[in-house]
């Protein structure tokens, strides 16, 4: 990214005068702020929103506000998850709620919402993972792997009706395997 703005402020940083090295941070500042909030809105209006969402967290804190806005719109889950999963990136529990309800619905985002939750250690994760393993399909193995491995990583263990339910022959063989290791 080369323009007349960002070699102003480049040249401006590189100088001894306290004004302009100060003129320059306000402008980077305010350059910055602008790309953020881009690059949120880009996260928002898709169609590339996980790209994106993977990335948002190199631009650091100056995302926190946009994505909470979108966190407080409401609307599309998707957008909401993944505004919520970066805020847990940098730091934030806003939107701890939003990746609860993800594992509880069973939404696509939810392993990866779990094991995000685990890794921040947030407690609530726990029984909504259990919650969800309750009622899930055998036709998503990996989403079943996944939260047991996010249980795991909270330091818990699957209850024995669950484990037996997932030791079954109709239970795809991921899960099997998963099994065997949970009473290895």
């Amino acid at each position: 990214m080369r323009n007349a703005h960002v070699d102003l402020i480049r040249r401006n940083l590189c100088s001894n005068r306290p004004e302009d090295q100060n003129e320059a941070l306000e402008a980077a500042r305010t350059l910055f702020q602008q790309i953020s909030e881009d690059a949120v809105a880009a996260l928002e209006r898709g169609p590339n929103r996980f790209l994106i969402a993977e990335r948002l967290n190199w631009l650091g804190s100056s995302c926190r506000e946009p994505l909470e806005k979108i966190l407080a719109k409401g609307g599309d889950e998707e957008p909401r998850i993944l505004a919520a999963l970066v805020l847990l990136q940098l730091g934030s529990n806003a939107g701890v709620m939003v990746l609860l309800e993800a594992i509880r619905s069973g939404s696509e985002y939810a392993g990866l919402a779990a094991a995000w939750l685990a890794k921040e250690r947030v407690a609530e994760a726990t029984q909504a993972i259990l919650d969800r393993l309750e009622v899930c399909s055998f036709g998503d193995p990996d989403q079943i792997v996944s939260l047991v491995s996010a249980l795991r990583k909270l330091g818990e263990s699957l209850p024995p009706h669950l484990v037996a339910r997932f030791r079954e022959d109709a239970a795809p063989w991921q899960v099997r395997t998963l099994m065997d290791s949970e009473s290895g």
